[in-house]
């Protein structure tokens, strides 16, 4: 609970307190407030350290039982020095805590690390910018030039530049010959 003085977050008291008020009752938020101001007060260097030493020490020990529960189920002799076999459980600790921070982020900002992903992949198709993808796959699913300024909230002489860009990015001289690119390069489906 040390580590959350730490994080780099603004108004992170307002934030915590704003996601807990949506499924904690009324009256318990008084609680939560004392409890998470005093969990955000900074300057406990000293609480993090025995803190994150003794986390450390427990998760490590939950992975050592392991290691030597494994170790009678399949009747192997443990032969490494404890030192040894503490370091491993001690590493197995920080990759198992690696791996539920890379599935928490995942499942948090999938959907949306997946579009930034996909923008600067499709933005390089022949030279589109990320704009310009976005509005030949309007054109291609038949939106005329009004609609999709209103779509992404320009102005119609904007649409009209992008179009005539992308024209000229990809050699076509029609709507239908844009839309036929945005189909074969699986920015629209037929």
């Amino acid at each position: 609970a040390s580590v959350v003085a730490f994080i780099p977050v603004p108004n992170l008291f307002s934030e915590i307190l704003t996601v807990m008020s949506r499924v904690v009752p009324a009256d318990s938020m008084g609680l939560i407030r004392q409890v998470a101001a005093d969990i955000i007060t900074p300057n406990r260097g000293k609480l993090l350290s025995v803190g994150l030493l003794g986390t450390i020490w427990a998760v490590s020990s939950g992975f050592s039982a392991m290691i030597e529960a494994l170790n009678v189920a399949y009747d192997i002799p443990e032969t490494r020095p404890m030192w040894k076999t503490r370091l491993i459980a001690i590493g197995l600790s920080f990759v198992a805590g690696t791996m539920l921070i890379v599935a928490l982020t995942a499942m948090l900002l999938g959907p949306q690390f997946g579009e930034w992903l996909a923008v600067p992949r499709a933005g390089r198709i022949d030279g589109l910018t990320a704009r310009e993808v976005e509005v030949l796959k309007l054109v291609a699913a038949g939106l005329m030039n009004r609609q999709i300024a209103e779509r992404l909230a320009v102005s119609t002489r904007t649409v009209d530049a992008h179009l005539r860009s992308i024209y000229a990015k990809l050699g076509v001289k029609s709507r239908s010959a844009a839309t036929r690119f945005a189909v074969d390069h699986h920015l629209a489906q037929v």
